[in-house]
């Protein structure tokens, strides 16, 4: 059969129908479903097109499945039936289909080309004014939302976006932090430009807010119910305002004052004025009658330095006849904390010690006290006590105990460079110890170097052999003892033998460097016999003048012929 001619195009023919009945019943026309569809089993096959296509039309099909729609359409409210009313039901011309899988159902030709952030919320009774004029659709229609949202017959398909299933109620979206105590009509007394403070209530009503009365927090006179008064849901945000503290001073507020002064809370403190302002008829003279008198510096300091708010009225204004009273002109410790955290109490148990009762610093201990465990001298006298007294491991700046190392404060310059000799002591093994000078002690250049100073060397400065390179310390051990280390070859490579300047070879005295011990006979091409011996150096070797405008002396090369230097007469 196989051979037959036209047993190809029998098989092509077989092919082609296959492939379209697999097209046909896999991949329906005009297109893929849309993402939020196709979710749906088996309905981007052909057989289950009449699923959205009913014989009623596709309106029909549509609001098969969409009975929230349905419902809006029935009981004649909601966005669609406002959009609809007595127009035909054509669900394609606002949601079209078949555009595949990436293809949003709701676009902008939902919204009639405009999108959802115009959108007026024209068909309800709620407007969007003041603070929700600005909010993005998804603050309210996904976020406030009880529950993911999903069709009765989808209920394991959860919508990404609605905008069905919110109430107009402020109650629906915003908390109650009333707790349910006041009117459910939050309109009455808030506005939707600001909800704190309320806009539309007349605190006065009830008691005039006058002066530091208009900036409390209405939780402190609003009696606020304790967790377990709440059936142990947290008090926060519970402000149930038909219940206060009371309408009196002495109902909401206690008397910071000791049972010594007797006072009207009306006559020191008005309304209208700041609580604080009470202190400017608190006088010198009646602070002295709490045993304690307001001089210098005190009479500065805020009264809340020492009265502290937060504390309750009877440790906040102790009474001098009460027990442990501390405060006393002279007794710092009464009022001050030990700032030292107790490292002088061995010698020193109150502060007068070694402060003066009206300051606290400078100290009155001077350089003679400071001498007795550690002597300032020289530049110590005018390093101020802090650049040595800094550490806090005690949790305070610590002094008893301090090092009196060189090391312990000072950061090594030479960089390392006699770390051995700092581990076994101090600077002090080149530095003079009194701090009075940093220059070098006698140091014994020969024995502790290796490299005896001699003649002109005894003059030198250390800084001339001992360099400092860029951003390095300047540099002691390995120093090279070569001459060429430190001086310039006079001689421009004349005299180098195997690339080394072997200056000491002529050059035999550190004292005078003219000393020469050179033989002319031995080390040159040219023996000095005869009257030659007796001919100054510069008498052959004279200076010449180099391309760069420096004279130079030559030695060599230099010619040994006789008519190179003398001339012959006929």
């Amino acid at each position: 059969m196989l051979q037959d001619p036209r047993a190809p195009f029998v098989v092509g023919i077989v092919a082609i129908f296959a492939l379209a009945a697999y097209l046909a019943t896999r991949h329906p026309l005009p297109g893929d479903l849309s993402a939020s569809h196709a979710q749906v089993h088996g309905l981007n096959e052909l057989r289950n097109c009449k699923s959205c296509h009913a014989e009623g039309g596709l309106a029909s099909g549509c609001l098969e499945c969409h009975e929230e729609i349905q419902a809006q359409l029935e009981e004649q409210n909601g966005f669609h039936f406002a959009l609809l009313k007595e127009k035909p039901r054509d669900c394609a011309s606002c949601h079209p289909e078949h555009h595949g899988k990436d293809f949003e159902l709701t676009t902008e030709l939902s919204w009639r080309g405009r999108g959802p952030d115009y959108f007026a919320h024209a068909h309800t009774v709620f407007r969007l004014t003041g603070a929700h004029a600005p909010l993005a659709c998804e603050a309210c229609h996904s976020r406030k939302l009880p529950k993911p949202f999903s069709l009765p017959r989808h209920q394991d398909l959860h919508r990404k976006h609605t905008f069905i299933g919110l109430e107009q109620a402020c109650s629906f979206c915003h908390a109650d932090v009333h707790a349910g105590g006041l009117s459910p009509a939050c309109e009455t007394c808030h506005s939707q430009d600001t909800f704190r403070p309320a806009p539309l209530f007349d605190h006065a009503k009830f008691f005039p807010l006058a002066g530091v009365h208009e900036r409390v927090a209405c939780s402190r006179c609003h009696l606020v119910p304790d967790a377990a008064a709440t059936g142990g849901e947290a008090a926060i945000q519970r402000l149930p305002f038909d219940k206060v503290r009371g309408k009196i001073c002495a109902e909401c507020h206690e008397s910071p004052h000791s049972a010594t002064i007797s006072r009207d809370c009306v006559g020191s403190h008005a309304p209208d004025e700041p609580w604080t302002d009470g202190r400017k008829k608190f006088t010198a003279e009646i602070h002295a009658t709490t045993g304690f008198r307001l001089d210098a510096p005190h009479d500065r300091v805020d009264c809340t330095r020492c009265h502290r708010p937060e504390l309750i009225f009877r440790e906040r204004y102790p009474s001098p006849g009460s027990p442990n009273y501390a405060r006393s002109q002279n007794a710092c410790e009464g009022c001050h904390a030990d700032v030292h955290k107790g490292q002088f109490l061995a010698k020193h148990s109150r502060s007068i010690d070694c402060h003066e009762p009206t300051r606290f610093a400078p100290a009155l201990f001077g350089l003679k006290d400071h001498a007795s465990t550690f002597a300032l001298l020289g530049a110590h006298v005018a390093v101020p006590c802090l650049e040595c007294h800094k550490g806090e491991t005690i949790g305070a700046r610590v002094f008893v105990g301090t090092a009196r190392t060189c090391k312990a404060f000072h950061v090594d310059t030479h960089g390392g460079q006699f770390t051995r000799d700092l581990a076994s002591g101090d600077c002090t093994a080149c530095h003079a110890g009194n701090a009075t000078t940093f220059a070098i002690r006698p140091f014994d250049h020969a024995a502790r170097a290796g490299y005896e100073l001699l003649g002109a060397h005894t003059k030198a400065s250390c800084n001339d052999c001992h360099h400092a390179a860029d951003n390095a310390p300047r540099a002691y051990r390995g120093t090279s003892q070569e001459c060429s280390a430190c001086h310039r070859d006079v001689h421009r490579g004349q005299l180098r033998v195997n690339t080394e300047d072997r200056c000491e070879r002529c050059h035999v005295s550190a004292s005078k460097w003219s000393t020469i011990a050179f033989d002319h006979s031995r080390e040159s091409r040219f023996a000095l016999d005869g009257s030659h011996s007796k001919v100054p150096c510069a008498s052959c070797h004279k200076a010449i003048a180099l391309p760069d405008g420096e004279k130079l002396i030559q030695f060599k090369p230099l010619g040994t012929k006789c008519e190179d230097c003398h001339a012959f007469t006929k």
